[in-house]
């Protein structure tokens, strides 16, 4: 996985990414969280809290750089809406962790 995250980080600083570091994370384990969603892991909830906090810190520093006028990418207000996006994200991740560790997803439709 480290290898994966370095790799991506290489490709994405080398077309001009503005926080490659982030956007690597974000993109490696956002792809084995989903995997472990589709295979119905508990675990992929754990990797989605993980990858909704980096993404909040992202954005937030987006938004922070805008402000003192050291980014003039995107707009103030989409960075902000962003933000705010990746909190309701990670509080459903959180939600979701607790309603899988007590055992209530299995109660949940679907076919039994």
């Amino acid at each position: 996985m480290l290898r994966v995250w370095a790799v991506g980080w290489w490709v994405l600083a080398g077309v001009g990414g503005q926080l490659p570091y982030f956007d690597s994370i974000n993109f490696v384990i956002s792809f084995i969280a989903q995997v472990l969603y589709v295979l119905k892991y508990n675990e992929n909830w754990s990797l989605w809290i993980f990858v909704n906090i980096a993404n909040f810190v992202y954005w937030s520093i987006l938004s922070v750089q805008m402000m003192m006028g050291d980014n003039t990418i995107g707009t103030l207000g989409a960075n902000l809406s962003q933000v705010a996006l990746q909190a309701a994200l990670l509080f459903n991740a959180v939600y979701a962790q607790k309603v899988w560790n007590s055992g209530e997803a299995d109660n949940e439709g679907g076919a039994a």
